[in-house]
């Protein structure tokens, strides 16, 4: 990629399509690549995608977790991921989504 095409702005993917594809990455387990592809169209502030990629942080849900050297989840990595998932949630519930309430509360109680 040149620079002037990484300075040249992208449109924003279908969400629709950006939704179908992350959950298809997280089913392989890749997070990150999920994650990557929901933050593009959610810049569009489709309150769907900021609920599905905060649900890729929530500490609450099962999913493949990040892993320190030891195999687990190091405490910092917990926290980090419980912060972006409110921060998510909070934008979901913002633009519309009911459903990040309950989420934000479950995080807040520690369930």
């Amino acid at each position: 990629v040149s620079p002037v095409e990484a300075d040249t702005p992208r449109a924003s993917p279908d969400p629709s399509a950006a939704a179908a594809e992350a959950k298809a990455d997280l089913a392989g387990g890749r997070i990150e690549a999920a994650r990557d592809k929901l933050r593009a169209a959610a810049s569009a502030e489709n309150a769907n995608l900021w609920f599905l990629l905060a649900e890729t942080y929530d500490p609450n849900l099962a999913r493949p977790a990040a892993t320190n050297a030891d195999g687990g989840a190091s405490l910092e990595q917990q926290a980090s991921d419980a912060e972006f998932a409110r921060f998510y949630y909070r934008r979901a519930m913002t633009n519309g989504v009911e459903a990040a309430g309950p989420r934000l509360q479950a995080l807040a109680s520690g369930r």
